[in-house]
């Protein structure tokens, strides 16, 4: 998991210190061949530390509807995807009592072998439909079915679940995040979702509510974050368990020094990490610097040695001595 973002501005960079020349002014040796190298300049910018994490969109407002009684669906007004409002009906399921009645009416008149019969049988069928009880379900919330897991002409037991309405306009992710970075963690944090069938989409969102519970198996803890400057159509377009990934804003380091993290060099002999630099004279020159914040692509540094202005190496800086003559092939910002 990743623990860092960063919005940094591009440089440049000069230093003294690195000179070829000798103390009592002498030259010193010659420089060696000339190497092309990518440079940027250096420059201050702000390092935000960010604690990343997986999870899911949730509706936080949504309805199960469950069959009140076993019974027959009669009819299904609503499908995945259709959008009811509060109090339009769902289905309509006949009690199993009166479903038993009608079908024993049905089998009646299908069994009737004379006109007596028929009359008869054709009575009882009028008096079943006119006594039976056919019960409509009802949205009890404004939302969109989710989740359909009957049809028409179903036998369902009591208690069966039959479709699940969700409220798109009450949707928010809940993130996994762990217990080993969830203390830094607040609400009113900013924050930023990428979903994973939204294009590469960023979602802007706050960090709304942290669970007081640990999942035990994962070792982590829910954190519900609501989208933020969404329009009602915005929010149509999102979908229930949807996953994806938060990046959440814990904090900031302003007004330090940033380069791509392609300029380090890192000693795992020595456990120090150095920048190579473009001196005035255009010769190679190394500065031991201390990493701060990382990311993917960009690293906060310090040292003694640094000055906004100078000339960092980003490409070419392996294995490369000091007092090389360097030819910039490239040169800008990060």
């Amino acid at each position: 998991m990743k623990t860092i973002f960063l919005v940094a501005t591009a440089c440049a960079v000069a230093v003294s210190g690195c000179s070829r020349s000798s103390p009592g002014g002498e030259e010193g040796p010659a420089p060696k061949a000339t190497v092309a190298v990518d440079i940027v300049s250096l420059s201050r910018g702000t390092v935000a530390t960010v604690v990343e994490a997986t999870g899911r969109t949730q509706a936080l407002r949504k309805q199960r509807v469950v069959a009140p009684f076993a019974g027959r669906i009669i009819h299904l007004n609503a499908i995945e995807g259709t959008r009811l409002s509060r109090g339009m009906v769902i289905l309509s399921i006949r009690p199993k009592e009166s479903q038993a009645a009608m079908m024993g009416a049905e089998s009646m008149v299908r069994d009737a072998a004379t006109e007596a019969e028929r009359i008869e049988a054709r009575r009882s069928l009028a008096l079943a439909e006119s006594s039976q009880t056919v019960v409509q379900i009802r949205a009890g919330i404004g939302g969109t079915v989710a989740s359909r897991n009957v049809s028409e002409g179903d036998d369902v037991a009591e208690g069966a679940e039959l479709v699940t309405l969700v409220d798109l306009q009450t949707m928010a992710f809940v993130a996994d995040v762990p217990l080993d970075v969830v203390r830094a963690v607040h609400p009113g944090q900013q924050c930023v979702v990428r979903l994973t069938g939204g294009g590469g989409r960023v979602i802007p969102a706050v960090v709304d509510a942290i669970n007081p519970q640990t999942d035990g198996v994962s070792q982590s803890v829910g954190v519900r974050a609501r989208f933020v400057r969404l329009s009602s159509s915005e929010k149509a377009f999102l979908k229930a368990d949807e996953g994806g990934a938060i990046s959440i804003v814990t904090g900031q380091h302003r007004n330090v020094f940033v380069v791509p993290r392609a300029a380090l060099l890192r000693n795992d002999e020595s456990n120090t990490t150095s920048v190579k630099i473009m001196a005035s004279d255009s010769l190679a020159c190394t500065i031991a610097v201390t990493p701060g914040i990382l990311t993917d692509s960009t690293a906060e540094i310090s040292g003694a040695g640094l000055q906004e202005g100078m000339k960092i190496v980003v490409r070419g800086n392996y294995a490369l001595e000091d007092s090389t003559k360097l030819n910039p092939v490239s040169q800008g910002g990060q």
